[in-house]
């Protein structure tokens, strides 16, 4: 069912275009000033801190240069155009199809979903892993995706290539509901190779879901961003194949935060996209054979010992760029692949202020990452490494 074009949802959805999800500066100043006021102060040509924010003037004037760009570039009547042509919806926390799990996320839960297909009645299970996946790993996360949809349960991943994929089409290959997280919105469906499984999703009876508009590309930051909703969304969390820096040990690190149940499926001691696996086994996660270990393990919750964090370091994605200082990268994957992109609009896709965006981009310049012509700023083809 598509959504109607009230002022209320129009002025929900430009919230959630002004910053990135679970801005917890975004959500005080609304606090603070209430809606009406806090957008005209956002627009403001020189933003004037009130009163009540005066203790931390410098972090919300350093905000107001992040947030202006979008405000003046968001375009609610366009996105939702968009989300009803495509068969999409907005569901809000109010709505029936929330998932309860949110709850668990606190201040970090997102402002609306931006949804294609149904959402899960049924219970869910989350199974991620690597991307650069192996056979055995595919055949592992196909195979417990299929039992467990045969067996009723809704199989939650997050629509990448490797495990992902094999989880998603386990459950397709019983016409079992799988939902997606994307990183990404609706109208940006990554990867591009999957779209014929992404239909197949919704023609099982499952969902595609993002927490932003659907003009908003992916980005690194959103992959990891998008993990804490998978984890909150699922009964237990399951890990095949994770290298030690892997993505999808955040996903279970927020389960475990959250208290949910996390179980990985053990590869040989000779497999590096094994290690991650091991490391979380051997800290206290719950060994996974087979269906009925995941049915087993979201049973009966994890003693409180076992609630903690099992890592100690910040899960990063690494494809080359790690080393760079955070808002270098950020800077970095806000550029798109193929094309050209002006400061302005390099800001407003990184949700930074342009001063910041312009430091970076001439520093990433300096290190051969990106490149400026006529059109603008774009990847470099050659980086210096």
């Amino acid at each position: 069912m598509a959504s109607d074009e009230t002022p209320e949802l129009l002025d929900e959805i430009w919230w959630n275009s002004v910053s990135e999800p679970s801005d917890a500066h975004l959500d005080l100043l609304r606090l603070h000033l209430g809606d009406e006021e806090a957008k005209s102060w956002i627009l403001a040509s020189e933003p004037v801190i009130p009163q009540c924010l005066r203790n931390e003037e410098e972090v919300f004037r350093s905000c107001w240069k992040r947030w202006r760009p979008r405000a003046l570039a968001a375009n609610p009547h366009v996105e939702l155009e968009i989300l009803n042509k495509i068969g999409g919806r907005i569901v809000l926390p109010s709505d029936p199809d929330w998932p309860g799990g949110f709850e668990k996320l606190g201040e970090s839960q997102p402002r609306m979903l931006w949804v294609i297909g149904e959402m899960p009645k049924s219970p869910a299970i989350a199974i991620v892993g690597a991307r650069a996946s192996s056979h055995y790993g595919n055949e592992v996360a196909s195979e417990l995706a299929s039992e467990l949809s045969h067996r009723g349960y809704c199989t939650i991943s997050g629509g990448a290539i490797g495990i992902d994929t094999a989880v998603h089409q386990g459950s397709v290959n019983v016409r079992g509901q799988t939902c997606a997280y994307m990183a990404g919105g609706l109208g940006n469906l990554y990867p591009a190779s999957n779209s014929d499984l992404f239909r197949a999703i919704l023609r099982c009876g499952g969902a595609l879901v993002s927490e932003v508009p659907c003009t908003f590309r992916p980005a690194k930051w959103r992959f990891l961003g998008r993990n804490r909703l998978i984890a909150a969304a699922a009964a237990g969390v399951v890990v095949v194949e994770a290298s030690p820096r892997s993505g999808a040990l955040a996903t279970a690190r927020w389960a475990l935060e959250m208290g949910t149940p996390v179980g990985g499926v053990p590869g040989s001691v000779y497999s590096e996209a094994s290690r991650g696996v091991h490391e979380l086994l051997r800290n206290g996660g719950i060994l996974v054979r087979d269906w009925a270990d995941v049915v087993d393990m979201i049973g009966e919750k994890l003693p409180e010992e076992n609630q903690m964090p099992l890592f100690g370091d910040p899960t990063v994605l690494d494809d080359g760029i790690d080393a760079l200082e955070p808002l270098m990268r950020r800077v970095f994957e806000a550029l798109p692949q193929r094309r050209s992109m002006t400061i302005e609009r390099a800001a407003v896709a990184a949700g930074l202020d342009e001063e910041s965006v312009k430091i970076a981009l001439v520093r990433l310049q300096l290190e051969g990452y990106v490149a400026n012509d006529e059109r603008g700023w774009h990847r470099s083809k050659s980086p210096h490494r």
